[in-house]
């Protein structure tokens, strides 16, 4: 089976981030790098998409055959 490339995106809150940092810069920090999460990138569209996903969000691309 084909793999796909794989990234790392933040995928939390921006408010809490912004908050987080302007209170605590560690804090902030920390919580960023803990809500970064892999993504999958469509071979199509080259946007990201999540994991496990069978179609791409952006394109409609078939992913299914990649898992």
């Amino acid at each position: 089976m084909a793999e796909l490339e794989t990234t790392t995106e933040f995928d939390g809150e921006m408010a809490v981030l912004v908050l987080s940092a302007l209170c605590c810069l560690p804090l902030g920090f920390f919580y960023y790098v803990s809500k970064k999460e892999p993504k999958w990138i469509c071979p199509e569209c080259r946007e990201t998409v999540n994991r496990g996903a069978s179609t791409c969000r952006h394109c409609d691309a078939d992913l299914g055959h990649y898992e």
